[in-house]
C-alpha cells in the first residue's frame, strides 16, 4: 500500500519499454526487404515509454499517429512491451502484446489529416490507453490494461 500512496511516492520507473505497433511505408535501403508487405508497408514498434524513464503517476506517454487511409473508419492500437531497449518490430523475441485499443474515425472528410494523439499513463497497478482527435479535442476511446509483468 506504500508504493501507492501518491504523497508518499511521486514517482515510479518504468522497468520496460511500451509502445504501439505502426504500419508505415517500407523504405529501400532501410528496411528488411524479408519485412516488406505486399502493399509496400511494414509493421514496426513505435516505442512511447522507455525502460528507465521516471513517470509521475497519471503522467502521459504520447504520440501522434494518422490513418493509413483516406477512408479508414477506425484505427487499431495495438500495445506492446519489451525490455528489449534496441526494439524494432513487435514480433522481436521478447516483445509482448499488452492488449488492444479501437478506435472509431468517422471524420474520414478530412483523409489521411486526422491526426490522432495515443497516449499510455502509468496510474496505481494499471496502465492506461487513450486516444484522442488533436483537431478537435474529443477522446475518442479509452482502456484499461491490468497490469500483470
Amino acid at each position: 500500500m506504500y508504493g501507492l500512496d501518491k504523497a508518499a511516492v511521486a514517482t515510479r520507473v518504468l522497468t520496460m519499454n511500451y509502445g504501439v505497433r505502426v504500419y508505415p511505408l517500407w523504405r529501400s535501403g532501410v528496411d528488411p526487404k524479408k519485412r516488406k508487405t505486399s502493399d509496400g508497408r511494414i509493421y514496426k514498434f513505435s516505442c512511447l515509454a522507455t525502460r528507465g524513464r521516471e513517470v509521475a503517476p497519471d503522467e502521459p506517454c504520447s504520440g501522434t499517429y494518422y490513418p493509413i487511409y483516406p477512408d479508414q473508419t477506425h484505427i487499431v492500437f495495438n500495445v506492446y512491451y519489451t525490455r528489449n531497449d534496441f526494439a524494432k518490430y513487435c514480433n522481436e523475441s521478447g516483445m509482448k502484446l499488452l492488449g488492444t485499443l479501437r478506435i472509431n474515425t468517422p471524420d474520414t472528410h478530412f483523409g489521411l489529416n486526422r491526426q490522432i494523439e495515443f497516449s499510455l499513463t502509468f496510474a496505481k497497478m494499471e496502465i492506461k490507453a487513450t486516444a484522442k482527435n488533436k483537431r478537435n479535442g474529443k477522446t475518442y476511446d479509452e482502456t484499461t490494461f491490468e497490469l500483470d509483468i
